[in-house]
């Protein structure tokens, strides 16, 4: 008896068509688990839009402000959450008032930060520094203004306080045509502390501007 055995040819076609005849076997967990996938990265995107989408604008501050200063051409708006914004003053009405506190070069400002100018009790003096301002003394700092006096027969040659917690407002560097060699700075302090600054910048001594220890 002859068998009749198939050729490679009718093999391989075999093969081919046992392949094309395969079809998705939809019970196996790995489609479960990709559809799953697949829709948690569109909820995903979705939450992402929408919490983009959801942001709203606040003011924050364009450069430092030391209290007094009006908020009116000193901010500019930034994009925050809901939830942080409430916080802060919203840019949806234009700035009034002025801050009753310093505020950092790009920090937000607060509405509890925010106050007329009869909120602000201080009183701006330019004074003549005596001392080499320290560099990281700049807008906004907070200082205490010392009156060392010069040698002079029985007078007193201790060091006191005439201000204490002022807020440098300015710094002028000394140049040229200024008499004064450490130039001046302008800070502002309690209407109570005037006095003592203005007989300081008349008596036999000179004026040290001291940042306080806790910046």
């Amino acid at each position: 008896m002859e068998i009749s055995l198939p050729s490679s040819g009718e093999n391989k076609a075999h093969r081919v068509g046992q392949i094309v005849k395969i079809r998705p076997n939809w019970k196996d967990p790995r489609l479960g688990i990709g559809i799953i996938l697949l829709a948690l990265a569109v909820a995903m995107g979705s939450w992402l839009v929408s919490f983009l989408d959801a942001r709203t604008t606040v003011w924050a501050a364009r450069g430092t402000l030391t209290p007094g200063t009006a908020l009116a051409g000193h901010v500019r708006e930034v994009r925050v959450h809901p939830d942080v914004a409430r916080y802060y003053l919203p840019a949806t009405r234009k700035p009034q008032g002025v801050v009753t506190r310093t505020v950092g070069d790009g920090e937000l400002i607060a509405t509890s930060a925010i106050g007329q100018g009869v909120d602000v009790q201080r009183r701006s003096v330019v004074i003549p520094l005596g001392a080499q301002l320290p560099e990281h003394a700049t807008r906004g700092t907070l200082v205490d203004i010392w009156l060392v006096p010069t040698v002079s027969g029985s007078e007193s040659t201790t060091a006191r306080i005439l201000a204490e917690g002022a807020i440098i407002e300015q710094v002028h560097q000394a140049s040229a045509v200024m008499t004064r060699q450490f130039g001046t700075v302008e800070v502002g302090v309690s209407p109570e502390d005037v006095a003592a600054l203005l007989a300081g910048m008349g008596s036999q001594g000179f004026l040290a501007v001291i940042p306080q220890a806790d910046q």
